[in-house]
């Protein structure tokens, strides 16, 4: 028997050619136009050349080649040219949404965002930005970040600051979007009327109409530490079930009413009828690309079968011929390779944007790999008996073999999905949950009930039960909980290389699709042994002792690394940066491939704590030491060690193995504030370093008298953001630094007075991250001080 062939799909080639293309035009800025240019005139003269001289299969081949080319070549021009081209600061004002009395809007068609409160300017406005301060910039550390999720320029800009030159239009479409976007807040406000429990309340807006401003701080992230947020933003997964749930009703009641008009007729009335019902959802969720994409996807996918092929068949009835036009099918492929060519059509730069990234990697996934994963998760059939012998019901059995079918169905969609993902996820998130898996089939059912629940308290406020969206919200709540209390949520993922991320994606979905037994195997080999590769560490344990300081602006953060000791990590937070874990802190961890880490807090404020729930939520914490927030002290073990010292000192405990430096936990008073700050000592062999709080007044001098005669500091952390402090100059006698760091301005209040005395100093707001590698001294005897102990004034232990 001849194996049947894959049909040709010579979209898929030119959509995944125009969407390589774009990509590279906007992630390698160093290749110009002109460069861009010379491959697409290679691509069409080489297609040129094989149109005329080539012949068969293999002068077939070549074409689609030189045709893919030119599509890359023209993708990454067009990429490229938009990435240099200045944002306009003249465009229509596009509200994305309104959070604390503050509106963030773009200026379209451009790529600048603006902030203003709320009230200033109203929906397509035509406007002028005339100044404004750019929104604070990303943290930043000695480990470039993943590039942000936009490259939009975003300005914060006051009433005074932006110029109305024109109102909005007036014209049909305008008219249409006023109103459906009035139509969209009046649901709101029926939706928040009929449900009194603020969680289902929320949780509803949310899955219903795409408002996430109901949710309370901690939600959206629980969804993101678990692997189901998707699930949260309205999407593909909302698309798909409204459309089966909701309107699937709706179009089979339109369409038995079209009967009289014919079966064909009765069909096209029904999926008319269902695309319509789409196209007003999509505006309603917020018309996020998300869920624009999916209602395309699913309005082509149900128009497909209507439209005539013109191939016929014969079919044999009762011993008559008959001759018949074939139905086409949906091609799921063919869907996926035009949507992603209209996206790169009208967005030059969409590919290289992570919202496309993963809406596209994950429905792709789905189309190839959820058929392969469900035959291999496929459940056995229900015995007729049971083990005694006796009959099963029928019912039952049907019953059973049908949940069993529908949860396999649904997990090889997930499995398909996160595969396909895990590159996108792995390079510019840097953390993945493995249980999301499971978690998504998990609230799967009381996220269903809400949906439903949630469109009928919408429009029908008086039919549904207070308890029929709060009882489902909290069981969905809970069974996030559940999960997120487990191991590897999320798991931090280390620095890989795309290419070897790629590659072992691809292995594993060849093993699954390919047809031959013998390639198969063969893929999923090479699929293990890259899957192998990644995996294992790629890092060594540290000889050194190491101390960075990141440049968060007007904040501290710092990571100190040494044999023994372990990963500490002293003070993560910023008043004036932001992303100070995504953006500085994460990737540096990652980098340094950490594992469990230790974390000590100086004392309570933004500036130096801000940051920690994030870390603590996300990373193995071993030991915990100072002045811990309370939102983070909720997520750690009972069994994970808490030190604080009130006055005195306290030794920290090693995270790996025998210790081979001295690590003091340090507090001159027992007091709030910035004056109880607590201080980290480290002594490695002849060197000493100091990494100091906010206490600038008693504290420090109350540190200082603890302190006593000691031998000078290699590295100081200077207190409080090199603030002037009032006992400076007492502060470098005691210490006599060789060298002082600043976390904070270009130029710090105390570096006058360090130039006058000769002291080197370095700050982070003028020189970037700060780093210092100090190897094992002369001095050092391998020893390291147990819990408790006090030093004498030379630093070695009593």
């Amino acid at each position: 028997m001849e194996t049947p062939r894959a049909p040709a799909r010579p979209l898929l080639a030119g959509a995944l050619a125009l969407a390589a293309g774009g990509w590279a035009g906007s992630e390698l800025p160093g290749v110009g136009a002109e460069t861009w240019l010379a491959i697409a005139v290679a691509g069409l003269a080489s297609g040129l050349i094989l149109g005329v001289a080539g012949f068969g299969s293999a002068g077939r081949r070549g074409r689609t080649a030189a045709v893919c080319i030119l599509l890359a070549a023209l993708g990454g021009w067009r990429a490229h040219a938009a990435a240099a081209r200045p944002a306009d600061t003249v465009g229509r004002c596009a509200p994305e949404r309104e959070l604390d009395g503050t509106l963030r809007a773009r200026l379209e068609p451009g790529r600048l965002a603006i902030e203003v409160p709320a009230g200033v300017v109203a929906a397509d406005e035509l406007v002028e930005l005339r100044g404004g301060q750019p929104v604070a910039a990303r943290a930043r550390g000695p480990v470039a970040p993943p590039p942000p999720r936009s490259d939009a320029q975003r300005f914060q800009a006051q009433p005074d600051e932006l110029v109305r030159l024109a109102p909005a239009r007036r014209d049909a479409a305008q008219v249409t979007a006023g109103a459906l976007e009035r139509l969209r807040a009046t649901l709101r406000e029926r939706l928040g009327s009929a449900v009194s429990d603020p969680e289902g309340r929320a949780l509803a807006a949310a899955l219903v109409l795409g408002d996430l401003g109901l949710l309370a701080p901690d939600v959206p992230d629980l969804f993101v530490r678990t692997g189901t947020f998707h699930a949260l933003a309205v999407s593909g997964v909302q698309v798909v079930l409204v459309a089966a749930l909701l309107l699937a009703p709706l179009a089979a009641a339109v369409g038995w009413l079209a009967r009289p008009l014919g079966a064909r007729r009765a069909q096209l009335a029904r999926e008319i009828a269902r695309a319509t019902c789409i196209a007003v959802y999509v505006p309603l969720t917020g018309a996020g690309p998300p869920v624009a994409r999916a209602a395309l996807a699913c309005a082509l996918a149900r128009a497909a079968p209507l439209v005539r092929a013109q191939r016929s068949a014969e079919i044999v009835v009762r011993g008559v011929t008959h001759s018949a036009l074939l139905a086409r099918r949906a091609d799921g492929l063919s869907l996926w390779s035009l949507a992603l060519v209209l996206e790169c059509a009208l967005h030059p730069r969409a590919a290289a944007q992570l919202s496309v990234q993963l809406s596209y990697a994950a429905t792709l996934g789905l189309v190839i790999g959820t058929a392969p994963v469900r035959r291999i998760l496929r459940p056995a059939r229900p015995e007729a008996v049971d083990a005694l012998g006796r009959p099963r019901s029928p019912f039952l059995r049907a019953l059973s073999a049908r949940a069993g079918a529908s949860a396999a169905g649904a997990l090889a969609a997930s499995i398909a999905a996160v595969l396909a993902t895990l590159p996108f996820v792995w390079v510019r998130l840097g953390e993945w949950s493995p249980v999301g898996v499971l978690a998504t089939l998990a609230i799967a059912p009381p996220m269903i009930v809400l949906l439903i629940a949630g469109w009928f308290a919408a429009l029908a406020p008086a039919l549904v039960p207070d308890a029929l969206l709060a009882v489902p919200a909290r069981i969905l709540l809970a069974t996030l909980h559940a999960f997120d209390a487990l191991p590897g949520t999320p798991e931090p993922l280390p620095p890989r290389p795309v290419a070897l991320l790629a590659t072992a994606v691809i292995l594993a979905f060849a093993a699954l699709t390919l047809r031959s037994d013998v390639a198969r195997r063969r893929s999923a080999r090479l699929a293990a042994c890259a899957g192998a590769i990644l995996l294992v560490p790629w890092t060594t344990a540290p000889r050194e002792l190491e101390v960075h300081a990141l440049d968060v602006g007007a904040g501290s953060c710092a990571v100190v690394r040494a044999p023994g000791l372990g990963t500490w990590v002293f003070d993560a937070g910023s008043r004036d940066r932001t992303e100070v874990a995504r953006a500085a802190l994460g990737p540096l961890l990652r980098a340094l491939d950490a594992g469990t880490i230790g974390v000590v807090v100086s004392h309570a404020d933004s500036d130096h704590d801000g940051a920690i729930p994030w870390l603590v939520a996300r990373h193995r914490v071993a030991a915990c030491a100072g002045a811990l927030p309370a939102q983070a002290a909720e997520r750690l073990a009972h069994s994970v060690p808490r030190l604080d010292v009130v006055r005195g000192r306290a030794a920290l405990p090693a995270l790996q193995g025998s210790c081979h430096v001295q690590a003091w936990l340090e507090r001159g008073l027992d007091m709030p504030g910035n004056e109880g700050s607590r201080s980290l000592h480290l002594v490695w062999g002849p060197d000493e370093i100091v990494l100091t709080g906010d206490a600038e007044a008693e504290g420090l001098r109350a540190w200082l008298d603890l302190r006593g005669p000691a031998r000078p500091l290699r590295l100081l952390l200077a207190p409080h953001h090199g603030s002037e402090v009032e006992r400076l100059g007492l502060l470098l006698d005691a210490t006599r630094p060789a060298e002082v760091w600043v976390s904070g301005p270009a130029r710090p209040p105390i570096a006058d007075e360090l130039d006058r005395r000769g002291i080197p100093w370095r700050s982070t707001g003028r020189d970037g991250p700060l780093r210092i590698a100090l190897p094992a001294g002369a001095g050092w005897n391998g020893t390291c001080n147990a819990g408790g102990t006090e030093a004498d004034p030379e630093g070695a232990p009593r």
